[in-house]
């Protein structure tokens, strides 16, 4: 929720601390992670509405799904892959983005 509200507000700063370690070593700059997200995930960038699914337990960690409406209109879900850190904390680790094509009726 906090990575969704600092995009809002375009605070790369606050968005790309919730992001993993490993998601630094790939993207190191707030500028970097910023114009990956921007370019390669505009669903969560920009919103037209979002809410949470289920939080999933998986082998590589807890997954929490979220069904976007983008920008464009379209309805998506996006799963979040979460990490624990030594501090105890959870850091995103990925995300996967699909159109979501579940009938609504």
């Amino acid at each position: 929720d906090g990575q969704m509200a600092a995009f809002g507000k375009d605070d790369g700063g606050a968005a790309y601390g919730y992001a993993s370690p490993g998601i630094h070593a790939i993207f190191p700059t707030v500028d970097a992670f910023m114009n990956m997200v921007r370019g390669a995930y505009p669903q969560v960038y920009r919103p037209d509405a979002f809410v949470y699914g289920s939080l999933l337990d998986t082998p590589r960690g807890p997954v929490q799904r979220v069904f976007i409406t983008g920008p464009d209109g379209v309805g998506y879900v996006a799963e979040y892959l979460f990490e624990r850190q030594p501090d105890g904390t959870w850091k995103i680790n990925g995300v996967s983005i699909v159109k979501d094509d579940t009938p609504t009726t």
